[in-house]
């Protein structure tokens, strides 16, 4: 009865990163469209948006970064709903889950790095680049509770 009542409580969290991810996804998509079609990206509460967007960090070996973004957030929302299928079914690999949690705190020590770039190099912050570190700040502590509870269940099991 206790395993039922922590797997359920674990895909909460699970749910959690999936939103995330969807926000994240739509995020990007939305910074991508204005991007390629020379609109203006919204930005709210800052206002370095443009000067984050066309800057010289804003591609990486050429690919805008919304574009990367828009793959690494359908990857981590078709990642999360394998892992919570796994844990339904039980039979989630302790080096499938390791990896997950590692690409989780890929993107958040990725989106960290960008942060960085907005302050120092760039001088601007982009409210499109914030509202992606903060749902990386949640993803990633969703998953750290996730990882923490499945190591917990199967060092009980044992």
């Amino acid at each position: 009865m206790q395993a039922m009542q922590s797997v359920k409580s674990t895909k909460i969290f699970l749910w959690v990163i999936v939103l995330c991810a969807l926000i994240g996804l739509v995020n990007a998509a939305v910074v991508f469209e204005k991007a390629q079609s020379g609109g203006v990206v919204p930005c709210f509460v800052v206002s370095g948006c443009d000067q984050v967007q066309n800057s010289s960090y804003a591609h990486l070996f050429g690919v805008p970064l919304s574009l990367w973004g828009i793959g690494y957030y359908l990857v981590l929302m078709s990642f999360t709903v394998g892992i919570m299928r796994l844990i339904s079914s039980e039979k989630i690999h302790r080096l499938m889950l390791h990896g997950w949690v590692l690409y989780v705190g890929f993107g958040f020590l990725f989106s960290l790095y960008l942060l960085y770039l907005q302050i120092f190099p760039i001088g601007a912050l982009c409210s499109s680049c914030l509202l992606s570190l903060a749902d990386m700040m949640v993803g990633a502590a969703s998953a750290v509770i996730v990882w923490k509870r499945m190591r917990q269940n199967t060092n009980s099991s044992q």
